[in-house]
């Protein structure tokens, strides 16, 4: 959310294309400027994330797109962080979660669960039987999904890539922040096993 002064400046400086973010109105306790409970700490952070790919060559500073909504069927909807399309850095689509050590694993875990229920959500008019005869011999499935639709191919069968990039706080915690979340979420990424034809969806996909 920008400021009245980075609305106007936003406004002159991007295309006109460019989804803007929302105004937030400034509060003040006896002159001072009031915080947002850490939110422009995050905000700084995933704008710093961008900027830092933009850096290594990922894309462009327009392949960028924050808070970009994933509807589920129950009533919830995940947010991404961070969305990058660029198409020719060779990273078609990727979503990234931007965490400062501040957020308990579980929820992180939460996050992955609910875009693995995200990314299987099938198209409208999908023929589930064909849909369910192609998951059963391994085959690729990802053209009977609602994503493929919204996001460009990656390639390859799988999901579209999630990313969490961690930052703040000191390496240590960085470092146990992270070996905790692959070990909370490994079945999100392990894969399926396939034994009557001899591989597993990690292998395959």
């Amino acid at each position: 959310m920008l400021t009245e002064r980075g609305h106007k400046e936003a406004k002159q400086l991007l295309p006109k294309s460019v989804r803007m973010s929302a105004l937030r109105k400034l509060e003040y306790d006896d002159g001072e400027p009031v915080g947002g409970d850490g939110y422009d700490e995050h905000a700084a952070a995933v704008t710093m994330t961008a900027s830092v790919l933009t850096g290594a060559g990922y894309g462009t500073p327009l392949s960028w797109q924050t808070e970009i909504a994933h509807k589920l069927p129950y009533g919830y909807t995940q947010y991404a962080d961070l969305t990058m399309r660029a198409p020719d850095a060779g990273v078609p689509a990727m979503l990234l979660e931007v965490d400062r050590v501040n957020e308990p694993v579980d929820d992180l875990t939460a996050k992955l669960r609910r875009y693995t229920e995200w990314f299987e959500l099938l198209a409208p008019k999908t023929d589930k039987d064909r849909e369910r005869a192609a998951r059963r011999q391994g085959a690729a499935v990802h053209d009977f999904r609602l994503w493929s639709q919204i996001y460009p191919a990656t390639g390859r069968e799988g999901y579209v890539p999630v990313a969490f990039v961690f930052t703040g706080k000191t390496a240590a915690q960085r470092a146990s922040g992270m070996r905790r979340l692959e070990q909370s979420a490994r079945r999100y990424f392990a894969g399926t096993r396939y034994p009557w034809a001899h591989f597993t969806a990690v292998d395959y996909h």
